[in-house]
This record gives structure tokens, sequence and C-alpha cells, in this order.
């Protein structure tokens, strides 16, 4: 669904025909999608942001969309999410 003044950015389900996450930013905002940090497994996009206007010492954010279905195992997310954290942190 198309929101107007907004990019989406999707991550589709490649293996149903149903299914997968997005998001919105405002299309004003500059934005770079990680793809290096997405792994096939699991429902996750990184994104960079940069907003015109942020702290000093903030040249932007890392947004994480997730979904975590019922179904999944639990530790493997969550083994997932930490590398993926850790990498933020030692990159940015």
């Amino acid at each position: 669904m198309l929101v107007s003044g907004y990019n989406i950015i999707r991550r589709d389900r490649v293996t149903r025909d149903h299914g997968g996450i997005c998001t919105y930013i405002r299309g004003s905002i500059g934005y770079d999608v990680l793809s290096d940090l997405m792994d096939e497994n699991f429902e996750v996009l990184w994104v960079k942001i940069r907003p015109n206007r942020l702290p000093r010492g903030i040249p932007s954010i890392i947004v994480g969309t997730v979904y975590h279905p019922p179904s999944a195992i639990d530790f493997l997310i969550l083994d997932y999410l930490y590398e993926s954290l850790s990498k933020i942190e030692a990159i940015f």
C-alpha cells in the first residue's frame, strides 16, 4: 500500500504468496537499506535513516523492523539480533 509522501521499503516473503515486512520512511528523509545485515532465515529489515535534524554527534539512526512469528524458535532469532546489534554498534 502506497502512502503519499512516504517511501516504502519492503521485504516480501519468497517462500509463500503472502506476508513479509515493510517500513515507511517520510520522503524528505534520506535512507540506506543495510542488506548486509539481513539473513534469509528471519523476517528482519535494517535501515539507516538520516533525518535533517539530529543531536550533534549523531549522523544517523538505525531502524530494525522485525517479525517474530509465534511458531519461531526464540533462541535463533535472539542470537541473530544480538549478532546484528553487535555489528551495528561496531560499524556505527
